[in-house]
Formats: C-alpha cells, sequence, structure tokens
C-alpha cells in the first residue's frame, strides 16, 4: 500500500473525527459508545463519511479500461462458458456410456 495514501486516510479519519465527535475525553467518549453500539467498523466508516477528503476520486482511468478492454473481456468469458457446458455434456456422454 502506497505511503501517502496511508497518510491520506490518516489525515481523513483524523479530520472525520474532529467534524463528528469534537476533541478531548468527551469526544472519544462518544466515539467509544459508537463502537459499542454499531461497531467498530461503522463507526470507521463514519468517520470516512463525515470527512471530505475521500470526495473526489477519479474514476476516468478505470472506466476507459473497462470500455476499451470490455469486449475482449466478455468474449473471454462466454468462450469459458460455453467451453464448460462443452465439457459438462461431454462428461455425461462418456458417464452414461460407462455406466450403462
Amino acid at each position: 500500500m502506497d505511503l501517502s495514501n496511508m497518510q491520506e486516510m490518516e489525515k481523513a479519519l483524523s479530520q472525520g473525527a474532529k467534524q463528528k465527535y469534537g476533541t478531548g475525553v468527551r469526544g472519544f467518549s462518544k466515539f467509544l459508545k459508537d463502537c459499542a453500539t454499531y461497531g467498530t467498523g461503522a463507526a470507521v466508516g463514519g468517520l470516512l463519511v463525515a470527512s471530505n477528503a475521500n470526495a473526489a476520486i477519479d474514476v476516468s482511468g478505470p472506466i476507459a479500461a473497462l470500455t476499451t478492454d470490455g469486449t475482449t473481456a466478455i468474449t473471454a468469458v462466454g468462450t469459458a462458458l460455453l467451453a464448460l457446458a462443452g465439457i459438462a455434456v461431454v462428461f455425461k456422454w462418456v458417464k452414461a456410456a460407462f455406466f450403462s
């Protein structure tokens, strides 16, 4: 994992905790209460939602790759499914010939 992303995540969590719970002992006790009520994952997720640091995500690269390579991937999956169906039919035929 990239260290800069970890630092950004830590900054986002810190900012979210300050916005949602405040600072000091009272804020920490509110966080612990939410952890006990909703679970730690939900409480940390709430911190990430409370921060605005993860709002702008650039998805143009993966979308372009899916658009470009999508036909190739769909064709490969379809070919694999047809091959698997053919193998199943041959297996049933061999099994029927062997046991009858």
